[in-house]
């Protein structure tokens, strides 16, 4: 795919995270990107095949970026601060729909979302818990087959608009307050130490900047 097709294809997933899937026609994308529908119709057949499109496309993008964090080496805690950055940043806006409007109108692109959660997601966190093990910065008695599943999967409580209505908490602080809540639960006294230091509350200044 050419660089000119890939940053189209961006906006149109920023589009669709940002407002929501099951309100928006291809005559909505087309007005609010300001391009044509028969552009729009170069990418996919329909909007069941754009939304599939575009979920491939952000799943690719979260690996690609996720990889190049995991090659930098850092120790665990680090690890997990350069990567929530990018949920951070990229998740803010996130329209509080999103996750109802796939489980429902567009259960293949969610079904696409699932199995990159419990298999590429699911061996990061496992992974990541085991290297803070070796570490030292972790608790030796940490089971990352109980954790790891049960961080994944509490991750969809954080997107649940009827517990956190976006309107009264913002999506920012509960993504923190879930990641520290992770981050000390695991950390040992040493591990405590780094994260008092990279100080996580400090990641709100990634939307500001």
């Amino acid at each position: 795919m050419e660089n000119k097709e890939l940053e189209i294809l961006s906006k149109i997933s920023t589009f669709f995270l940002c407002n929501g899937f099951k309100n928006n026609t291809m005559d909505d994308l087309a007005k609010g990107l300001k391009i044509s529908k028969k552009t729009l119709y170069k990418f996919a057949q329909n909007r069941k095949d754009l939304v599939n499109k575009c979920m491939q496309f952000v799943i690719q993008k979260e690996v690609l970026f996720v990889n190049q964090i995991l090659d930098l080496k850092l120790n665990a805690i680090e690890e997990n601060f350069e990567i929530a950055k990018y949920f951070i940043f990229t998740l803010d806006q996130l329209n509080p729909s999103v996750q109802n409007d796939l489980k429902t109108y567009y259960p293949d692109a969610w079904n696409l979302w699932l199995i990159h959660q419990t298999s590429f997601v699911l061996k990061v966190v496992s992974d990541n818990i085991e290297r803070g093990k070796k570490e030292g910065l972790y608790k030796q008695d940490v089971k990352s087959e109980i954790i790891a599943p049960m961080y994944m999967y509490k991750t969809e409580l954080i997107f649940n608009n009827e517990i956190f209505p976006k309107e009264k908490i913002s999506f920012l602080d509960v993504f923190i307050t879930y990641l520290t809540y992770h981050i000390r639960g695991l950390a040992s006294e040493k591990g405590i130490e780094i994260y008092n230091n990279l100080n996580f509350n400090n990641l709100k200044l990634v939307t500001e900047n």
